[in-house]
């Protein structure tokens, strides 16, 4: 440690993420044992639904699920504006 300013700066960061460090692990282990992940759908920056689905792969299918019928949508003419869903990313489908 070079200097007192350096080291109180490092222990104040350290105790900040300390929380953040223990709890991660847990979470990460609950969503993969069948906590419900969140699937939002938002259009033009609204949000237009959300929904609860168990299961990693389940909330993957549930997006590309909500991206088909979109993409169908546009297909028929209708109007649909980009759509990001947050929380989850889609798996690869195998």
């Amino acid at each position: 440690m070079a200097s007192s300013g350096t080291s109180v700066f490092g222990v104040v960061m350290f105790l900040l993420a300390l929380p953040m460090l223990l709890c991660w692990p847990f979470w990460f282990v609950a969503k993969f044992c069948g906590a419900p992940w969140k699937v939002v759908t938002e259009r033009d920056g609204e949000e237009v639904a959300r929904e609860k689905v168990t299961g990693w792969r389940a909330s993957g299918r549930r997006v590309n699920e909500i991206v088909a019928g979109l993409r169908g949508a546009q297909d028929d003419g209708a109007e649909a504006s980009a759509i990001e869903a947050t929380g989850t990313e889609a798996p690869p489908l195998h």
